[in-house]
């Protein structure tokens, strides 16, 4: 009121100097209104504690709104919950609207909630001055679309506008990570809240605690007509209002007779529409609860693609477990069978050119969705984008979660609008075949499974194949947790199961629909005096190996990957062992082999005289000396400048490079030392030096000493053994894989050749 006087105050003084004429008793006045400041208004976003939530979890958030008395009334504030962004990384909704949980804004406005959009909406049409503190709530909850291990960071944003303003957004950021088993209490530990309370404003849709609207999902569009499914936790009868207008629901669309599951379709609507809807679900005994407002948006005037000749096809482990042609030939949705926590595929193929906005994998579990009777905690839907593999392919890898029977389907969005939903399959996950000890009520690891299948042609049971039943292994042995990860078409079966000191078990079952048709749970009795069991056992196991590793070589033998590792582990490794017992058996040494293999090749040239300093050393029996220790000692400075060992013929070879004259300083264990002066100018004779060492004091080896130079003998007589294996393998794998792929190994083993060569030329000579 201050801002009002002060304004025509001032317009009386401007006008008084305009017009000196006129005088106050004129009655002038003139008077205007100040927008109100942003500072005058309330908006704050906040959630519980929960930093990081694992799947199946909810988490409350809350909006904080109102004004002081310097913003006046103030119409049309509009205030905006938008998940949208609340993504995985493979473009899956991490989150999702808890229905039933939004409550009302001032003046009991209803929220109205856009499924499709991922927004929760509140129109209020005006909102009075010095209204503070006033809150609206909601809860989300995670979803099962992300398996990956990764954590999802994501954001919930809280957005609020009127005709003067339009705030900053407010920003909540949590963390998602999926869990195959339930989530550890710490990640269930929040952080105390700032916010005042999170409980929802107890409203008549939420006073009935039995009762609940579990799923609304939009399952097909056009510019005419829409269709949604709805699922109740009980039997109900449905009254559907829907119009253009939130305030204005005239139409009405109502079932007849009570179901949990129920289709709604709404037809006669006008293109490119905006539509609310409001659902009144009505039990049997004559409890109602009633729904918030949810919005969709009719297609652009058009036509609704045509789907029918795309493939569809879906698959697990390269196994294809449904497809059109299936489905044509059956006259039905194929069934399907699955268990938990196995990876599938589904390859969507357009033979139809359609212009795209999205495209779903959308599996329903038909339990939650249909059959429960407390309030959902669990996503009734997993929808997944499927992956643009090509122009007209699109693929998406999927994972079962919990045992349950589920429809499978895909969801085409075009980008005029239309939306058209197209069931694959029907899905049953089991829990997989597991087995028990019976006196400990524990899984039983390594037990034997042996599965048969029943052939309605002979009447009789059949062994399992892979080339009947693909990627399957028959027999298989559990894992630690007494479980084999197999997935079996619906059929007739029959289960040997045995284990190690326990009895064996025989039972048959079968895989289909029925709540009956699921895997048996086997309880083996522990019987360590049964001998015949335990030697059934062991045969078995024995005979089971052996096929194993036959199928391992089989299968080596046609992959190219396989021979690389085979060549090197086999050939590879006796080519390097023969280059080894080389060594050994030469008495060479790795550091002094380059000297041994260029004094050889000069020598077949005649290239070696005086650029080599080599020779024998023997006792005084002319017996040649190995591991004898030779150092070449510099005439001038006395240092020693080079060193070398004879090998096992008593030969030694150095580069001769010394610029002075040298003396030969030999000395050998048992033996007196010798200095042998070599004189620059002189000629080495063709076979070299000749030292002879005499005899010096009697020197007594250890045991251990002993030992390992025996052992190094022995080892080194196995060189032309290992030669001679090493070239015959490469033969083999030559004549099976051609020359190519050889030729390094031959290359190596010429090597080995050629050294071995230069030996007996040297112990020949000796």
């Amino acid at each position: 009121m201050k801002k009002l006087f002060s304004l025509i105050f001032l317009f009386t003084i401007v006008a008084l100097v305009i017009n000196p004429g006129a005088t106050i008793a004129q009655n002038v006045s003139v008077s205007a209104v100040i927008p109100p400041r942003m500072s005058d208004y309330q908006f704050a976003f906040d959630s519980d504690g929960y930093s990081t939530l694992p799947n199946n979890a909810t988490v409350s958030y809350q909006i904080t709104y109102g004004s002081t008395l310097n913003a006046f009334d103030t119409p049309n504030t509009i205030i905006t919950a938008d998940w949208s962004e609340a993504t995985a990384p493979n473009g899956a909704a991490v989150v999702d609207y808890y229905m039933g949980t939004a409550t009302d804004a001032y003046g009991g406005v209803k929220p109205v909630i856009d499924l499709q959009r991922h927004t929760i909406t509140w129109m209020i049409p005006n909102l009075p001055a010095k209204i503070k503190a006033q809150t609206v709530s909601f809860k989300l909850l995670t979803t099962n679309n992300y398996t990956g291990s990764s954590p999802v960071n994501f954001t919930v944003e809280a957005k609020m506008s009127n005709p003067y303003y339009t705030f900053p957004n407010q920003v909540v950021q949590k963390s998602y990570q999926y869990y195959q088993t339930p989530a550890p209490t710490s990640i269930l530990s929040p952080t105390p809240m700032p916010i005042t309370s999170l409980s929802p404003t107890p409203s008549p849709k939420s006073a009935n605690s039995t009762l609940h609207i579990t799923n609304l999902s939009l399952v097909g569009t056009s510019q005419k007509e829409t269709s949604f499914s709805i699922t109740t936790t009980a039997p109900t009868k449905l009254l559907v209002k829907y119009g253009t207008s939130p305030t204005n629901l005239t139409k009405i669309v109502a079932t007849q007779s009570f179901s949990r599951l129920a289709n709604i379709s709404f037809t006669n609507l006008l293109p490119n529409t905006t539509y609310y809807l409001q659902i009144t679900a009505t039990s049997p005994d004559e409890k109602s609860i009633t729904s918030e407002i949810f919005t969709f948006k009719t297609a652009l005037h058009s036509i609704p693609p045509n789907l029918d000749n795309s493939i569809i096809v879906l698959s697990s482990s390269g196994n294809v477990l449904s497809s059109d042609v299936q489905k044509q030939i059956a006259n039905k949705s194929p069934f399907i069978v699955l268990t938990i926590n196995s990876d599938y595929q589904i390859a969507y193929t357009l033979t139809n050119p359609v212009k795209l906005h999205a495209i779903d994998a959308v599996i329903q579990n038909n339990v939650l969705a249909a059959s429960s009777t407390e309030p959902i905690h669990e996503h009734s839907e997993i929808i997944i984008p499927m992956e643009q593999k090509s122009p007209t392919q699109y693929v998406a890898d999927l994972q079962s979660l919990t045992s349950g029977t589920y429809t499978v389907a895909v969801r085409v969005t075009d980008t005029s609008g239309n939306i058209i939903e197209k069931k694959i399959a029907d899905l049953k996950i089991l829990p997989h075949l597991t087995v028990y000890a019976q006196d400990t009520n524990q899984p039983l690891q390594d037990a034997r499974i042996f599965l048969s299948y029943f052939d309605t042609q002979t009447h009789s049971f059949q062994p399992i194949t892979p080339e009947l039943f693909g990627n399957i292994v028959n027999p298989s042995y559990t894992n630690s947790y007494g479980q084999i990860k197999t997935i079996l078409p619906p059929g007739n079966y029959r289960i040997e199961e045995s284990a190690l000191l326990y009895d064996g078990v025989i039972k048959d079952f079968s895989i289909g629909p029925g709540s009956d048709q699921n895997f048996p749970i086997i309880y083996l009795k522990r019987d360590p005096a049964n001998l015949y069991s335990l030697a059934v056992f062991a045969k078995d196991y024995l005979g089971d190996s052996w096929s194993r590793a036959f199928e391992i070589l089989n299968y080596a033998a046609s992959s190219i990957r396989i021979f690389h590792l085979i060549s090197v582990l086999i050939l590879g490794s006796f080519v390097l062992l023969t280059f080894l017992l080389f060594l050994l058996r030469s008495h060479l040494t790795f550091r002094h082999l380059p000297v041994y293999l260029l004094f050889h090749l000069h020598w077949l040239v005649k290239q070696h005289k005086q650029n080599y300093l080599y020779g024998t050393v023997s006792d005084e029996y002319n017996v040649p000396q190995s591991r004898v220790r030779i150092d070449v000692e510099d005439e001038d400075t006395k240092n020693i400048i080079a060193h070398t060992y004879t090998n096992k013929p008593g030969k030694f070879y150095l580069r001769n490079t010394f610029e002075n004259n040298v003396t030969l300083l030999v000395s050998c264990v048992g033996f007196k030392p010798e200095h042998v002066f070599v004189d620059k100018a002189s000629v080495i004779p063709d076979g070299g030096l000749s030292i002879m060492l005499k005899k010096g004091n009697l020197h007594h080896l250890s045991a251990a000493h002993l030992f390992l130079v025996g052992l190094g003998d022995v080892m080194g007589m196995l060189f032309e053994v290992s030669l001679v294996i090493s070239i015959i393998l490469e033969l083999l794998f030559f004549s099976l894989y051609g020359l190519e792929k050889v030729a390094l190994y031959f290359i190596l083993s010429l090597f080995n050749v050629i050294i071995w060569l230069f030996y007996l030329r040297e112990y020949i000579s000796k």
